[in-house]
């Protein structure tokens, strides 16, 4: 019998998109480490209250996309963090729970194909689930299903290094890091 908690998947160089997505309600972040002044990366663990725990989606290659366009005028631009997430309709399940979020206030934690770990969202400025499309698409290639938006204003996402009430979530095994599946 094989123990699928067992297979690493390595990353590449810089690839693109994110494996996994950890995601909980803001509400139940009590505090977030401070930013390291040099590298810009957080190394302490998020506080999570005592019940709650993040929920965790798993991705394909080019389903789950982050962003971060600037917005505004010239004189007041901000940055707009973007998460895309591509569920296709063979899931009901992921679905439902995708479709709960809208409205929702939440802050991620994407573990992305590049190696690096990103923080996305704050409790100042949580990301929002506000845009939900379906579309079938119109040429044999494209994608058929449901995109759940979530985005936040003002703040960019930032490196994490800490830890996020799982035991063990990532490893690094000579110069590349593998993610636990």
């Amino acid at each position: 019998m094989l123990d699928l908690t067992h297979i690493k998947q390595p990353t590449g160089s810089q690839p693109g998109g994110t494996h996994r997505l950890f995601i909980i309600e803001a509400v139940h972040i009590s505090s977030i480490g401070a930013l390291h002044p040099v590298d810009k990366v957080i190394y302490e663990n998020l506080t999570i209250a005592e019940d709650k725990r993040f929920s965790i989606f798993e991705f394909s290659p080019d389903t789950c996309r982050l962003s971060t366009p600037s917005r505004g005028n010239d004189g007041n631009s901000y940055f707009e963090t973007l998460i895309d997430v591509q569920l296709s309709d063979d899931d009901p399940v992921k679905l439902d729970q995708f479709f709960k979020m809208i409205n929702g206030r939440f802050i991620a934690v994407l573990d992305q194909a590049s190696k690096e770990v990103k923080l996305c969202g704050s409790r100042e400025s949580p990301l929002i689930c506000r845009q939900v499309s379906y579309d079938a698409g119109g040429q044999l290639g494209d994608k058929n299903g449901t995109t759940f938006q979530f985005r936040s204003k003002g703040t960019l996402p930032v490196g994490y290094k800490g830890g996020i009430g799982i035991t063990k979530w990532r490893e690094k095994r000579g110069t590349e890091f593998c993610v636990i599946v």
